[in-house]
């Protein structure tokens, strides 16, 4: 499976890529069972994650927004129903 992604990555790369872009070794894909190894510990801050789920909830924000928006009446016809 490591090859077939190996040869399917490597020709979109050589498809869609940027000029430059290196090519993928199948190595890349596949899963490493040492576990004595350490483990990569991230690095992303709590600033990071903070910014990153407050961008993702003012996007749903505006979207609820504009879902609102939508079903409200115009407001010349607002103005009619009173």
């Amino acid at each position: 499976m490591s090859y077939l992604a190996t040869i399917i990555t490597n020709l979109a790369i050589s498809i869609h890529g940027k000029a430059g872009s290196k090519p993928k070794e199948i190595k890349d894909f596949l899963i490493d069972w040492d576990v004595s190894k350490p483990k990569e510990i991230g690095t992303q801050s709590i600033e990071d994650i903070k910014r990153i789920f407050g961008g993702i909830a003012e996007a749903n924000k505006r979207k609820e927004s504009k879902k609102r928006d939508s079903k409200r009446l115009p407001k010349s016809l607002q103005n009619k129903q009173k």
